[in-house]
């Protein structure tokens, strides 16, 4: 449905920016789907949820571990995990002027084609509940959290190890730098 409502652009002259749900875990149900309307070019927002082992102990077809991949492999879908709020606003106001992308535009210092042409945003969300960070949302920590990575804390110069981490497991990173 979501292929289907933003591919009427070309009968409708007019683009709509559809965005749907699905329950993340089972994302592999509609994999055919999902890769022939990247490749017809549909642009829309799948907002998947929960992700990663949230619901773990609700039995093993719960769990969305795999999913990620769906993200990183599918050519026209640009992927996201956060974990806070801010992020995701971040992210969502990205994620629609990046589905109107259109190749003519041109980003600046970007390499890869699609930074320049646009897709579809594929967001895995989580239903737990996370401390919220107060921090101040700068243009270079907007920028960073776009790239996919950024330091809630940067790293001293005599650091030995760095915990990476991404969505809802971040109270569980944030512990483990406590106890190192």
């Amino acid at each position: 449905m979501l292929s289907a409502l933003d591919l009427s652009h070309s009968i409708n002259r007019e683009r709509l920016l559809p965005i749907g749900t699905v329950y993340d875990p089972f994302i592999y149900r509609a994999a055919d789907q999902l890769n022939y309307a990247c490749y017809q070019d549909a642009r829309f927002m799948l907002v998947a949820t929960p992700s990663g082992i949230t619901l773990a102990p609700e039995g093993g077809a719960q769990r969305s571990i795999r999913t990620p991949l769906v993200g990183m492999a599918q050519d026209g879908l640009a992927s996201f995990e956060p974990g806070f709020i801010d992020e995701l606003a971040v992210i969502m106001q990205f994620g629609i002027e990046y589905m109107q992308r259109d190749c003519e535009i041109g980003i600046k210092n970007q390499s890869w084609q699609r930074d320049q042409s646009g897709g579809s945003v594929y967001l895995r969300l989580s239903t737990r509940q996370l401390e919220q960070p107060q921090w101040y949302m700068s243009e270079a920590l907007q920028n960073d959290i776009i790239e996919g990575t950024y330091w809630m804390r940067k790293p001293g110069p005599n650091a030995e190890v760095v915990v990476t981490y991404t969505g809802s497991i971040a109270p569980e990173a944030i512990e483990a730098v406590g106890r190192i």
